[in-house]
């Protein structure tokens, strides 16, 4: 996966689907992930909710149907359900990244293991863009704490999540994917480059 192209692919791709959602549902908001179902509406994918044999599934995109396929009691499937909201919006931001990347070629009969990655690096670009995370004072905050403690550190990158409405933990692999801090989620370590 050639991280540079695809984060351009991605980029152009959601900044190009924000605007037909806008220009859709002329509804102001404040970070992408308010408006991740309506993406999913202009892709041409409704939203369902059924039961999964998987146990660690959450979600699939049905390329075939034209459906993001949400597990139906969500919440009750994580280990913290108070985040199941933010995990949520990863969750469909993923598929949203199926549907975007993959369904033509998925519909063709083709799969690749990548696809998983990419679709991941679609959500991280979808829910957190690199244009409007650079222009937050929550990311100076945190650059400008090279060498503070782990859980000031920690603060700064809860803060982040809290804004963008996503989970401390894809924020912190979203930074770390960015290039901003290096972080190791067995130990929770983060480093600011």
């Amino acid at each position: 996966m050639q991280t540079a192209s695809l984060e351009a692919r991605c980029a152009a791709d959601c900044e190009h689907l924000l605007g037909r959602v806008r220009q859709r549902f002329r509804r102001r908001y404040e970070v992408p992930a308010e408006v991740v179902k309506e993406a999913i509406a202009v892709s041409g994918f409704r939203i369902v909710s059924e039961e999964m044999e998987q146990e660690s599934e959450l979600g699939y995109c049905d390329a075939e149907d034209r459906r993001v396929v949400i597990l139906k009691d969500f919440g009750l499937r994580l280990d913290c359900p108070w985040v199941a909201h933010r995990v949520l919006n990863f969750t469909l931001a993923h598929e949203l990244g199926h549907a975007r990347l993959h369904a033509h070629r998925h519909r063709a009969g083709e799969w690749e293991p990548h696809w998983e990655d990419e679709a991941t690096f679609y959500a991280r670009v979808f829910l957190v863009p690199r244009p409007m995370l650079m222009k937050r004072v929550e990311i100076q905050r945190l650059l400008g704490s090279r060498g503070a403690l782990k859980s000031e550190l920690w603060q700064h990158v809860l803060d982040l999540a809290d804004l963008f409405l996503v989970s401390g933990k894809f924020m912190a692999h979203t930074l770390d994917a960015y290039e901003l801090i290096r972080f190791d989620p067995s130990t929770r370590w983060i480093e600011v480059l």
